[in-house]
């Protein structure tokens, strides 16, 4: 008899001035890539959008897109 794991991996790909991108993956769904971008206020942290992805590489080209995306409009605010 086997027993198998539900194992999640979640990384934090960019958490900058409140906005977190991160990529999910579930072990039992290999073919499943998830970014979701949150922004933290006070002690919550708001789900702003979920992109699903079949592939990694996909996933995180989109991921550092949206984290430059990110950096940019923070650098337009600040100035």
């Amino acid at each position: 008899m086997s027993i198998v794991q539900n194992t999640n991996i979640n990384t934090i790909l960019s958490n900058k001035d409140g906005c977190c991108i991160e990529l999910q993956h579930n072990a039992c769904d290999p073919s499943l890539w998830i970014i979701q971008r949150s922004k933290k206020i006070l002690w919550f942290r708001l789900n702003r959008s979920t992109f699903f992805f079949y592939d990694k590489n996909n996933a995180l080209i989109f991921a550092r897109k949206q984290a430059d995306n990110h950096r940019v409009l923070l650098g337009r605010m600040k100035t």
